[in-house]
């Protein structure tokens, strides 16, 4: 877990509202610690329509990975927390590559590790540097968005924007039918 950071966005947003003399360091200790606690005892919810979305893309045996900027520790804490993990053929995490999100790097060894061309693969993203990331490395992205209303730039890039995995299902269902033809990262 040392590995762990805030988001450079997040920490220069608690900068500006505190100012330059909050303790950033000290802070960033007691957060690691506080979250990891906090997950091990309530766990982390899934994001609505994940659950579905995974198991319709076992039911067509296409290959799954988790391209995350968060180190290997983190990653399958908050995997294992969220009682998700088996359902992925491989978890490429940032402390796994040279350059991470918004460089393509991680997506390009999850499609390699699944062995499918990049331009072969669907990415599902929450972040601004992961859109760009996986359209970097020629994917098809389908951005559902957190907390963050993603800039124009941004929703430019992905292949289409929703509000859930559950719209996103809709979606491939509509498209793709029950195709397993299609390989998803």
């Amino acid at each position: 877990m040392d590995g762990l950071i805030l988001d450079i966005e997040i920490e220069s947003l608690i900068i500006e509202y505190f100012g330059s003399n909050f303790p950033m360091p000290h802070f960033q200790h007691l957060w690691q610690s506080r979250w990891k606690n906090q997950v091990e005892a309530f766990g982390i919810n899934r994001k609505r329509g994940l659950t579905e979305l995974l198991a319709w893309l076992e039911s067509l045996k296409i290959p799954v990975a988790v391209a995350t900027s968060s180190d290997f520790d983190y990653a399958t804490l908050s995997l294992k927390s969220a009682g998700l993990g088996s359902e992925f053929e491989h978890i490429v995490t940032g402390d796994q590559i040279a350059n991470g999100k918004p460089a393509p790097d991680i997506y390009l060894e999850a499609a390699d590790r699944l062995k499918v061309a990049p331009e072969n693969c669907i990415a599902f993203e929450d972040s601004e540097a992961g859109v760009m990331s996986a359209s970097s490395a020629g994917m098809r992205v389908y951005l559902v968005p957190d907390l963050k209303v993603p800039s124009v730039a941004t929703r430019s890039r992905a292949y289409s924007v929703a509000d859930s995995l559950i719209e996103v299902l809709d979606h491939l269902q509509a498209n793709y039918g029950l195709s397993s033809s299609a390989s998803s990262v």
